[in-house]
């Protein structure tokens, strides 16, 4: 089980645009939606939504 206080990033986040081969990377189940990941979450809408 991962547990999302273990989420590394740096804000400001950066738009990845498809082809990009980041976006085809494997990456790890998140079983608990804690308050570290609700932040990243928060963070991605801001990027988004600009």
């Amino acid at each position: 089980m991962l547990i999302a206080d273990h989420l590394k990033y740096e804000a400001p986040l950066k738009i990845v645009e498809y082809p990009d081969p980041i976006l085809r990377a494997k990456n790890k189940r998140i079983d608990t939606f804690d308050e570290n990941l609700k932040k990243l979450v928060d963070e991605m809408f801001d990027v988004m939504y600009k």
